[in-house]
């Protein structure tokens, strides 16, 4: 009988002792789900791209329609040529998704077109004929853009990021002026432009190469066109230009993490 009881408080120790391991070896995993979770949190993290960027442009128009005096566009095309135009400001980006970033900025540009060599018949008081002078033309376009963008990741090489842009831009213009180009001077001509507000269309590519402590140097092949484009005023009343901007955007961006950024403030206010 002695035999019996013995054997029946061996087996309570056993399953006491065994029950206990199990929840120690809970105790350890633990842990290391936690820092799991942790981890992850890490990578959807909000981040803040600030930037500052230059584009060497290669400007020129797209043409329709006919003036009062019924010049075809094959004209205007034989006189007019492409001129290298720049745009420079800077912008904010912010991710909404792990895929998507949305950017907004302001930027200047300078844009237009040029004519080839025109020639000018110079006379004197009583009309007739002296000489002739050589020039050429240089029409120039000033405005204040506002791009908004949505940048999709197409996929990442290294720490190298590619990217695909897509966006509008309303476009302020504040100006015009023409410059006759003669062999040894310049002569300025002042005008408004023909439309004072633009929207402009945006695509662009975007690489973004790291360069340590959270700084980027950025390549965006960017291509811009003027939407609604404008009429030439006086007889030219019936021709339509859309200007149009193809260049290779150069960008210095630094990455701002939320966290970061957030922890900053918090130091600031506890340490008042």
């Amino acid at each position: 009988m002695r035999k019996k009881y013995l054997l029946i408080f061996c087996c309570l120790i056993l399953a006491v002792n065994a029950f206990s391991q199990e929840d120690d070896d809970k105790i350890i995993i633990e842990p290391k789900i936690e820092t799991k979770i942790k981890s992850e949190s890490k990578t959807d993290s909000v981040f803040w791209d600030l930037s500052i960027f230059v584009s060497p442009d290669y400007n020129y128009r797209f043409f329709s329609g006919n003036d009062t005096n019924n010049l075809s566009g094959e004209y205007y095309n034989s006189i007019e040529i492409p001129r290298i135009g720049y745009c420079l400001g800077f912008s904010v980006g912010v991710n909404i998704s792990k895929a998507v970033t949305f950017q907004f900025g302001v930027l200047y540009q300078n844009s237009g077109y040029k004519t080839k060599t025109l020639v000018d018949s110079i006379k004197d008081q009583y009309n007739r004929f002296m000489y002739t002078v050589d020039y050429h033309k240089d029409l120039r376009y000033h405005s204040l853009n506002i791009p908004l963008l949505f940048k999709f990741n197409l996929f990442k090489v290294g720490g190298t990021e590619f990217k695909l842009g897509l966006g509008v831009s309303p476009t302020l213009f504040m100006g015009k002026n023409t410059l006759r180009v003669y062999s040894d001077y310049k002569t300025p001509e002042i005008s408004e432009a023909e439309r004072n507000i633009d929207i402009q269309g945006l695509f662009c590519l975007n690489v973004l190469i790291p360069i340590g402590n959270n700084f980027f140097i950025g390549i965006e092949p960017t291509m811009r066109y003027n939407i609604l484009g404008f009429n030439t005023k006086m007889k030219d009343a019936t021709i339509k230009r859309n200007l149009y901007s193809p260049g290779l955007g150069i960008t210095l961006t630094y990455r701002l993490f939320s966290e970061k950024m957030y922890g900053y403030y918090n130091k600031k206010i506890y340490d008042k």
